[in-house]
């Protein structure tokens, strides 16, 4: 089932007036900007700017099993001159690592298909030291990869 922002719920909504469009892969998405205080956790974000999509053209939208996208991006390189999330939760005086971590999980029929840690990485899943690996873009967060 999927999960809806409803600003009229929120007593921090801040309308933005901007249109949104983008098309991301075979996907083409169509909406505004709002900005509203977003809590993930303990974590408060505030002042954050997000596109509310109001058309999404993608042939697998309603099969897939997310609610929503969320950008990573460096504000150096943000699209919109917006403030993407992570870094804005860094300017909000929140004290953690600059680093995020993500953890894929590939078994079929477990109970978690992921997780995303802000600030650090989850021990469960990490040990030893970091290995950095370079991207394959400058703009994106994108690595090579190999099956």
């Amino acid at each position: 089932m999927f999960s809806f922002y409803d600003s009229s719920k929120s007593s921090t909504y801040v309308a933005d007036g901007s249109s949104y469009h983008v098309t991301y892969l075979d996907s083409n998405y169509s909406g505004f900007w709002s900005v509203d205080t977003i809590r993930i956790n303990s974590l408060v974000i505030r002042n954050q700017s997000f596109a509310e999509m109001r058309s999404i053209f993608n042939r697998d939208y309603f099969t897939n099993k997310y609610d929503g996208v969320i950008g990573m991006s460096s504000r150096r390189i943000s699209k919109f001159g917006k403030i993407p999330m992570f870094p804005n939760l860094l300017a909000n005086g929140v004290n953690m690592d600059p680093i995020f971590s993500f953890y894929l999980n590939q078994e079929n029929g477990a109970p978690i298909g992921g997780e995303m840690v802000l600030g650090g990485v989850n021990p469960e899943y990490f040990e030893g030291d970091f290995e950095y690996i370079p991207t394959v873009h400058n703009n994106i967060w994108a690595v090579g990869m190999s099956r």
